[in-house]
């Protein structure tokens, strides 16, 4: 049965190669998108009982991720009767190691039992233990496979080495496993114990703020855990001051919906685009199979005639396509290795997992599940259509059986193709929003080299950073824009000097601040408003933003006024106002700020400075220069080197990786979709060569022909904009979560893709239109 199909094929290499072509584009893309979305919506994680893991916590407007108070933490623990295990973490910050080979590495502070807590065990050496997570006790840490393997080659005598991290020695004791995931996919080097001092926490001495993860016991649900909890967070609450009572709640959220959180709206609208991809390609084969079909009416029925069944046509029928759509997936299983190559190269580090998916073997399985759905969606239709007696005549009525049903093909097919260019419109337009807010600062020529240092050493790394060439302005400050890594103080507890302490209701929000030198604002081009910028001499100053003294001072002039942060803080004079600085991504809530001037002694151990270098010479120049100057001072400091203007390309990452994807997609879509267009108009000239020749013999022009053709393909890519543009509208909705400060009822957005779709489809109709004018009427009458 399949050896004529074979043959078949092999007669229409045209025919073949463009089949082949469409099933590989939409098996292929489909099938990278599944490994994705497979690694991050469906794959176990490498947590054993991982349905049993849950994040939990206070959930406030202040903070990202919920989190306990360490007292809080502590009466939780004891109380609670819901986990079969319950642990903390500090989270995942920066940590200097300090060897010949300086390394700035991600640190996280564990409780002893959070590996067991996940359910994780060590591929080398032990855990942490109730020893270990004593307060004041050396440090024993864990190191993760990737620095056993990069730094240490896989030696397993790194067991009891001993490093000096942050100035501290500190033992390595175990090697976590290769496929080990910190709970909130941070990349982290390093594991230490938390060593968290109960008695001042329980005392509220400087409270620890942590975030807590616990392993139901089994039979519970999370309903369940969270009304057990409930009584425990009132508790807790009640020492929460009344007016910020209601801007917090208690969050249980199971582990792997809290991990997939922010890229689950990606992944879905990636996976439906693929998809309707998918469906396009499969409208297109449709199409040709039908063609195909109609030019094989008369051997069809030859064969009804000499006995063969209906069953029997269908099965032959349904076999050439299958072997045609095995060849399409094969090929689009090496398609799909090249599009996950270049969506790993183009995935923004916040999509979790999305580096690690590859073809394995559930992504293989995946890939020939989809092809055989694929050739059966696709020869369908043309195996279904019947034959009789009267088709062994070949008249030209007999062959115009299910010519309908073209037609309607592509009319799905350019109603499906308006969905994804309008999605991919509105992505595009969010993005050209988002890359023009302003920032506030000037990011060309900018490097940071982070650093943690003292005091004097940090003074006298200025100086030498100063002295390299090109370098017009340095300045120091212990973050820098745009920054998650800023301190901050309720705005709530700001006073101004001269008024009484006011009541509000909630916390008002976030401020940020930092500690900066006075070439900080000059360095990174920040405006000042009002006033001026910090001199050497200045004590007691502060310098705010402007949003800042419209919140605090309304009309008033903020000029010389003073104001304090919280009651225990000295009062400062405001000497100038600055303007608005960009911290967050664009469409996330801005912070208004304030600065404050960098000490020149800080008593201490040493902190985390960032160097800004304003300059002349490019990155590539200035990087080993700044590197040689740090090694002249120490040669044991790590030194980490950022250009500003990648840091800023950051933030726009993700939402151009959607865009982009989405846009691709579209575009492949569009392609198809032209390409049924073109095949069935072909399809149409040919069937209609008769009646064309009558036409012209009546006393039709040319271009009245070309209009004929061209009115037909308007006719179905008309219906087809009109049923894509309402399920535009009825899915854009669903892209509200992704958008920033664009309607996705945008008219001029759905017009353009409108337009675009009739000019693709004049352009894909004008050839055989073109072709059918130039027919001689009395050859197309002599046609059989």
């Amino acid at each position: 049965m399949w050896k004529p199909a074979l043959r078949s094929f092999f007669r229409t290499p045209a025919f073949t190669a463009s089949a082949i072509l469409a099933l590989a584009l939409g098996v292929g893309s489909a099938t990278a998108v599944f490994s994705v979305v497979d690694r991050i919506l469906i794959r176990s994680l490498p947590y054993s009982g991982e349905h049993q893991l849950v994040w939990l916590g206070m959930g406030t407007p202040l903070a990202e991720e919920e989190f306990l108070l360490g007292p809080d933490y502590l009466d939780w623990r004891a109380k609670q009767t819901v986990f079969s295990a319950i642990t903390s973490t500090s989270m995942v910050g920066d940590c200097d190691l300090f060897e010949n080979n300086p390394a700035r590495l991600r640190c996280g502070r564990v409780e002893a039992n959070f590996l067991a807590t996940l359910g994780v065990a060590p591929a080398l050496g032990r855990d942490l233990t109730r020893d270990d997570d004593r307060p004041g006790v050396a440090q024993n840490v864990l190191i993760s496979y990737d620095m056993w393997r990069g730094r240490f080659g896989g030696d397993a005598g790194v067991l009891g080495r001993t490093l000096n991290l942050d100035g501290r020695p500190t033992r390595v004791i175990g090697v976590l496993p290769a496929n080990f995931e910190y709970p909130n996919l941070a990349r982290v080097d390093i594991l230490l114990p938390q060593q968290l001092d109960e008695a001042a926490q329980r005392a509220r001495d400087r409270m620890a703020l942590l975030v807590v993860f616990g392993r139901m016991k089994p039979g519970l649900t999370l309903p369940q855990a969270r009304a057990a909890l409930m009584p425990l967070y009132e508790e807790s609450l009640k020492l929460v001051p009344a007016q910020f009572r209601k801007e917090i709640s208690l969050k249980v959220s199971g582990l792997r919906d809290r991990q997939s959180r922010d890229a689950r709206l990606a992944a879905q609208l990636i996976t439906a685009a693929v998809f309707c991809v998918l469906l396009i390609a499969c409208a297109n084969v449709a199409n040709l199979l039908l063609a195909r079909a109609s030019g094989q009416t008369q051997e069809r029925a030859v064969r009804t005639a000499l006995g063969a069944t209906r069953w029997q046509l269908v099965c032959e029928s349904l076999t050439g396509t299958l072997i045609l759509a095995s060849a399409g997936g094969v090929a689009g299983i090496g398609l799909a290795w090249w599009l996950l190559r270049l969506l790993r190269s183009l995935a923004p580090e916040g999509i979790a997992r999305l580096r690690e998916a590859q073809i394995d073997w559930r992504v293989a399985a995946f890939a020939v599940l989809l092809t055989l759905a694929a050739g059966l969606l696709s020869g369908l239709a043309p195996a279904l259509l019947r034959v009789s007696l009267e088709d062994l005549s070949g008249t030209r009525a007999t062959e115009r059986r299910g010519l309908w049903l073209k037609p309607l093909l592509v009319t799905s097919q350019f109603a499906i193709t308006v969905v994804l260019l309008t999605g991919a419109g509105l992505l595009l337009h969010s993005l050209w929003k988002l890359q023009n807010v302003p920032l506030g600062f000037q990011e060309g020529r900018v490097l940071t080299a982070t650093m943690r240092l003292d005091s004097q050493h940090a003074l006298e790394a200025q100086d030498r950073l100063r002295r390299l060439p090109g370098v017009a302005q340095v300045a120091l400050a212990d973050s820098v824009p745009p920054s998650g890594r800023t301190q901050a103080m309720i705005f709530s507890r700001i006073q101004v000097e001269g008024r009484p302490p006011e009541t509000r209701q909630g916390t008002g929000g976030m401020v940020v601040y930092r500690w900066v030198t006075p070439e900080y604002f000059p360095a990174l081009g920040i405006p000042l408003l009002r006033g001026r910028g910090f001199q050497d001499n200045d004590r007691d100053a502060i310098v705010i933003s402007g949003s800042l003294a419209t919140r605090l001072f309304g009309q008033e002039d903020p000029m010389g006024r003073r104001l304090r942060a919280g009651p225990e803080n000295p009062w400062l004079t405001v000497i100038g106002i600055a303007g608005e600085v960009r911290n967050a991504p664009p469409g996330v809530k801005q912070d208004s700020e304030y600065y404050l001037q960098r000490p020149r002694v800080i008593p201490g151990a040493p902190r985390r400075w960032v160097a800004i270098l304003r300059g002349a010479l490019p990155a590539s120049s200035m990087t080993p220069l700044i590197r040689r100057e740090m090694a002249a001072m120490d040669p044991h400091l790590p030194v980490e080197i950022n250009a500003l203007e990648d840091k800023v390309a950051d933030l726009y990452q993700r939402p151009r990786f959607q865009t982009v994807v989405l846009t691709a997609f579209a575009l492949v879509g569009i392609l198809l979709a032209s390409i049924g267009l073109y095949a069935v108009v072909s399809f149409f000239v040919t069937q209609r060569t008769r009646e064309i020749g009558v036409r012209l013999c009546l006393g039709s022009t040319p271009a009245g022909i070309v209009s004929l053709v061209l009115s037909r393909a308007l006719r179905w890519t008309a219906g087809g904009a009109l049923l894509g543009l309402a399920a535009s509208l009825a899915s854009a909705r669903y892209l509200k979560g992704l958008l920033f400060q664009t309607e996705f009822q945008s008219p001029w957005i759905y017009a353009s893709v409108i337009g675009l779709l009739l000019v693709v489809a004049l352009a894909a109709a004008l050839q055989p239109g073109l072709r059918a004018a130039r027919l001689d009427p009395m050859s197309a009458l002599r046609r059989d």
